[in-house]
């Protein structure tokens, strides 16, 4: 049993904070919505991803927050709108070749309108949609791009889309 000077001593260890970013898997017409990462981007530089990136505050109490970033992102990176009903896939923690631990969480997003172009020149070399066989034989697409194509087509399934 722990005693009040046990939970003190756990309550004092120094603790690590995360950094947050999200991403957004986005279905439309059987395939999916992939970036390639620019050249000069501090982790996955040149690999194969779905649009996404960090939590941005505003400053302001915001409802659906991780939701509302990918929705933000997915713009930002593509000129794509999709729909605000999304739905939760994973949450991964892991530390990328560029920072400090960090929390990812990844969405499956339905398109909503806008023509598919770079946007973010300067985080982003290439947009393209894909089917989920194309991604997964893709040679730049690393083992958690995978890894979310199975999660999204699973859920997709589930969904009816």
């Amino acid at each position: 049993m722990q005693t009040v000077f046990d939970r003190i001593i756990i309550m004092l260890k120094p603790r690590i904070s995360f950094n947050i970013s999200v991403e957004g898997i986005v279905w439309h017409d059987g395939q999916y919505l992939t970036i390639t990462r620019g050249p000069d981007v501090g982790h996955a530089a040149g690999l194969l991803a779905f649009p996404g990136g960090g939590v941005e505050f505003t400053g302001e109490r915001v409802e659906d927050v991780l939701e509302e970033n990918v929705m933000r992102e997915v713009m930002e990176e593509t000129g794509v709108q999709i729909e605000p009903q999304m739905h939760y896939l994973d949450s991964t923690a892991f530390i990328p070749t560029d920072g400090g631990p960090a929390v990812h969480i990844t969405f499956l997003c339905r398109y909503r309108s806008g023509k598919a172009h770079v946007a973010s020149l300067d985080e982003i070399a290439a947009v393209q949609w894909m089917t989920a066989e194309k991604i997964l034989a893709d040679d730049v697409a690393p083992f958690w791009i995978q890894d979310s194509v199975h999660l999204a087509e699973k859920k997709r399934r589930e969904l009816s889309w």
